[in-house]
């Protein structure tokens, strides 16, 4: 595929997130903690969470900020060394609409924690003890708006766009063609990426099905499977489609039939379980 056809077929994008750093080196209980246990500072260290672990509202803050990160990585390709990633012009509009839910959920969660703060900072001498320091909490809306994803979006360069000022056309023609080349492998390795994904998804429901209902050795417990074997592969026709950056309609055609065939039934169904309204005999189920 040639820059041009590249350029007018894939998007570059990239996702970046940042939050509030809640551990915090302790030294004063660190040289407490080595002295109590007959050990050198060197060897010890003790930290401690300005927001507790279990703080709810911290947990769902960070369990929804990897869980962009992670569709943003499922629904893209590796690219560069600078962090951006490859998607089919065709699948960006999803994307950006699915990073764009995200970041209204994430927003949510943030003025959430925002309430919390001041009462998690009025608990923290009693949780955190002699290892308390005021000094170590920034005002409340720093510690908030650290948490915080941004999406950025770019074209493909233009290889044969590059800057003459004072390069001869011998030089000129051969950046173009490392540049090229760069591309041509980076496509190549992108294949492989897509393959993998792929492979490893369908591999592991076959395996779960093959598997299921197997006895664990050591346990009275059979072998089972959850709800997200089926949601992978959902997510793979997603992988297959935002990296089908030559538009080939073959892959597309994949993607339809991976989920006609392999989505159609669901994990409950799967395993048997009893379902509501679901009148079946335990035969027929079986």
């Amino acid at each position: 595929m040639s820059n041009s056809d590249l350029r007018e077929r894939a998007l570059l994008v990239k996702l970046s997130t940042s939050k509030f750093g809640t551990q915090r080196k302790d030294q004063d209980a660190t040289s407490q903690t080595a002295s109590d246990q007959n050990a050198t500072k060197a060897s010890v260290t003790v930290t401690k969470s300005l927001i507790p672990k279990d703080c709810p509202e911290l947990k769902a803050l960070v369990k929804e900020m990897a869980a962009v990160s992670n569709i943003f990585r499922m629904l893209t390709g590796p690219w560069d060394e600078n962090g951006f990633r490859i998607i089919a012009g065709t699948a960006f509009a999803a994307l950006q609409e699915t990073i764009e839910g995200y970041t209204l959920k994430i927003d949510s969660l943030k003025e959430d924690l925002r309430k919390a703060m001041p009462q998690i900072i009025a608990d923290a001498p009693r949780h955190l003890g002699l290892m308390f320091d005021a000094s170590q909490y920034p005002p409340i809306g720093e510690i908030v708006d650290s948490f915080n994803i941004v999406f950025d979006i770019e074209t493909i360069p233009d290889r044969s766009d590059v800057l003459q000022i004072g390069l001869d056309q011998d030089r000129i023609d051969r950046l173009v063609k490392d540049a090229t080349a760069k591309d041509v492998q980076r496509t190549k390795d992108l294949t492989v990426h897509t393959h993998t994904v792929v492979s490893e998804a369908i591999s592991g429901m076959i395996d779960s099905l093959d598997n299921f209902g197997d006895e664990i050795e050591n346990s009275k417990r059979t072998k089972t499977f959850r709800d997200t074997m089926v949601t992978n592969i959902e997510n793979v026709t997603s992988t297959l489609k935002g990296l089908n950056i030559t538009g080939d309609p073959a892959l597309d055609a994949l993607a339809d039939n991976i989920t006609a065939k392999l989505t159609k039934i669901s994990a409950p169904a799967l395993r048997g379980d009893k379902i509501k309204g679901d009148n079946r005999t335990a035969v027929m189920i079986e």
